[in-house]
């Protein structure tokens, strides 16, 4: 059996679902380690997919890693070096490219293949870019396969250098026997939106678009699921809006809690948008497992969401920060509840097509068992 490694920025992130779906699939023996891509700290290592189970201090004792301090840059990495090679690691998977700039060198040293996923926010975040463009063109040379989520992170991995003989595009995939669809016949007008709070999903643009829409379908209503750093802005806008009857917050919920909403809804809205710092989406995982449900989706021209929902087919995409015809849209489906169906039943069958997560999860670990032979 494979021992594989995989790096990722933290323990269990609510917000990182398709990397915990991506370890629960892998073929091999899973490793996980946390906390490196900073560069001073010391990185947490564990060993199986239980997160509690986590390496003693004792393992990292300095007396046994003087040999490793001599060659790496960090002290982190010293402790990565000595765990690869007790734990005989086949292949290192890196989890967003600054992951996998933190690991290039160890094993690049080690010669052990390092597989790293590109995701969104590591090529899109200006500041990011500045600080790891020498670091992601050293990276592009030393990793044996950089894997994109959408094609449109695969253009910009190209115009920052990489070649594309070491590039694969594989979305997250979605798992379409564990999101079932309700009967969008029996539903109401009631949409929903999952997702953090943050600029690149603009959950304000969002909140403009439904009051615009509910000055046409005042019956309509939305459900916001998710919490971060816009929230309070968005409860203003529903108070300033008055729309505290149309649209409710909920925070953050179980991922049963959103399958089950999902049954009961008419649409998912997302208003992506590219943040003012670069911060860009991949394919986010909530339209994914909103079509799998057989929702139809409103969206917006962003990066790979022309990919996930086919504009007219499986729902409607309008340009970034266009409030005006997003709210066209809510209406329309507010009011066509058989074209929602239709557009509902189509993504489905592109999710299943497509984004199963039986297919994807195929190519990743063809991948894995190429390199490591």
């Amino acid at each position: 059996m494979s021992r594989i490694l995989i790096v990722k920025n933290s323990k269990s992130p609510i917000s990182e679902t398709f990397v915990n779906a991506q370890i629960e699939n892998l073929v091999g023996d899973i490793y996980i380690v946390y906390g490196m891509y900073r560069k001073n700290s010391r990185p947490q290592f564990q060993n199986g997919k239980n997160p509690d189970n986590l390496l003693s201090r004792y393992f990292f004792r300095i007396k046994n890693i003087i040999k490793f301090k001599k060659k790496y840059e960090y002290y982190s990495q010293s402790l990565l070096a000595k765990y690869l090679i007790i734990n005989k690691i086949d292949i290192v998977i890196a989890q967003f490219g600054v992951n996998g700039v933190a690991v290039k060198d160890v094993c690049d040293t080690l010669k052990i293949p390092l597989v790293v996923f590109f995701r969104g926010y590591d090529v899109g975040k200006k500041n990011i870019i500045s600080d790891y463009l020498d670091e992601y063109k050293d990276l592009f040379v030393k990793s044996s396969r950089l894997i994109s989520v959408s094609d449109s992170i695969k253009k910009i991995l190209l115009s920052l250098g990489a070649s594309p003989e070491k590039i694969d595009t594989i979305p997250s995939g979605v798992d379409c026997n564990k999101f079932l669809p309700g009967d969008i016949l029996k539903s109401n007008p009631h949409f929903l939106h999952v997702g953090r709070l943050v600029e690149k999903k603009a959950p304000h643009l969002l909140i403009m678009s439904f009051y615009m829409a509910t000055l046409i379908d005042p019956n309509i209503k939305l459900t916001i699921i998710g919490d971060g750093p816009l929230y309070g802005v968005c409860k203003d806008l529903i108070n300033v809006y008055k729309l505290n009857d149309n649209v409710k917050m909920l925070g953050e919920k179980s991922h049963d809690f959103i399958l089950q909403k999902m049954k009961e809804c008419r649409a998912l809205i997302q208003h992506s948008i590219t943040s003012f710092d670069g911060d860009i989406e991949g394919t986010p995982n909530s339209i994914k497992e909103a079509s799998a449900s057989g929702l139809p989706i409103i969206s917006t021209k962003h990066s790979g969401i022309p990919e996930l929902v086919l504009d007219g087919l499986t729902g409607f995409l309008v340009e970034e920060r266009d409030i005006s015809t997003m709210a066209e849209k809510i209406v329309l489906l507010s009011k066509d509840i058989e074209l929602a169906s239709k557009l509902g039943i189509a993504g489905r069958e592109h999710m299943k097509q497509y984004y199963s997560m039986d297919k994807t999860m195929n190519k990743i670990n063809e991948i894995v068992k190429s390199l490591i032979e």
